[in-house]
């Protein structure tokens, strides 16, 4: 087995639950154990604010080992990407970059420099075919799919039993654009549909820094039917979402690629009302695991929690096919392919 280094953000000592620690975290430690090997790393968490340490690291990385891996948000890959890619016309790695949210390719309609970077790299994966097809419009050919994925537990699914109430919870950051304010008024509205409170929801995940000041407003105002709950572990993410029975995924948020919250669901047989937006019904299919609304159309929203209220059979069957979907994402049956290559020799 070749020497491999994965540059990404580990979040030193810290704990982050944001996807592209959790995905960091979750590729290097399944390379890890499929190869049974101890590889280099590159802390972006570290690095981030000192260049020349930055600078001086990427160097003996790219020197020491035969594979580079590149899990970075847009911000660290704007320096990272010209930077080995100059430094691999003397190194000749293989450099493979795994890209993180939905707009990386926005980059390469603004710098020239940035696509002939990701030109010279060995493979770019991506995380969706509408990903794939961005770039090839661009002319950057050399990419693969590779979902994302959870080591998650599959639960087991409880027998039917009609509920008098339904537990809602929304899983995501928590800013505007991920839909939290309509989240809200889509379940004051279904409550007020039926006359009475039947739909209890939380919200869960960190608020972001700019949202903050808007999010105590919202808190202050909340009916009783609605409370935020705060951060969950990504570790816990299952044993948290197995107790709702329902997910609002109302995000518009433009860098939504492969939301990793959307695996935490299916992971726990929870179904999903989400937006039409970006790639969601790739991963989700309507009307089996998922159902499907426009982007802040809470009055559909509403009806759709009326509806399954009173028709909580169809409930329960969306549960069944989470659980189904939720095969394809473990993570021997996403990196199989990345794996494949990563035992290639140079």
């Amino acid at each position: 087995m070749k020497k491999i280094c994965i540059i990404g953000h580990f979040g030193g000592n810290k704990n982050f639950n944001d996807g592209q620690t959790v995905k960091t975290l979750e590729i290097t430690n399944y390379i890890e154990n499929y190869f049974n090997v101890r590889i280099d790393k590159i802390d972006t968490f570290y690095n981030s604010k000192k260049p020349i340490k930055l600078l001086l690291n990427t160097f003996k990385a790219m020197k020491n080992n035969e594979k580079i891996i590149l899990v970075v948000s847009s911000r660290g890959y704007r320096i990272l990407a010209p930077l080995i890619a100059i430094l691999n016309i003397f190194f000749k790695r293989k450099i493979y970059d795994l890209v993180i949210g939905g707009s990386r390719h926005l980059l390469y309609d603004k710098s020239k420099l940035l696509t002939k970077s990701v030109k010279a790299f060995t493979k770019i994966y991506v995380e969706t075919e509408k990903l794939k097809s961005e770039y090839k419009v661009r002319n950057i050919n050399n990419i693969e799919i590779l979902h994302n994925f959870k080591k998650l537990p599959i639960i087991e699914l409880n027998s039917f039993k009609r509920r008098k109430t339904l537990n809602i919870c929304t899983f995501s950051r928590v800013n505007i654009y991920k839909g939290i304010e309509e989240a809200i008024e889509s379940v004051r509205l279904a409550n007020e549909y039926m006359g009475k409170n039947v739909f209890f929801l939380d919200i869960y995940g960190k608020v972001d820094n700019d949202y903050k000041e808007r999010f105590n407003t919202v808190l202050q105002s909340l009916p009783s039917f609605v409370q935020y709950q705060g951060e969950v572990p990504f570790d816990e993410s299952v044993q948290t979402l197995q107790k709702y029975d329902l997910m609002l995924f109302l995000t518009y948020w433009k860098g939504e690629g492969f939301p990793g919250t959307l695996l935490d669901t299916l992971f726990s047989g929870t179904p999903i009302i989400a937006t039409d937006w970006n790639c969601n019904f790739e991963i989700l299919t309507d009307k089996k695991n998922a159902l499907k609304v426009q982007v802040h159309d809470v009055e559909k929203v509403a009806e759709l929690l009326v509806e399954l209220y009173k028709n909580q059979e169809k409930l329960y069957e969306m549960k069944k096919e989470c659980l189904a979907s939720a095969k394809l994402y473990t993570p021997d049956c996403a990196m199989k392919d990345f794996i494949e290559e990563l035992k290639k020799d140079k």
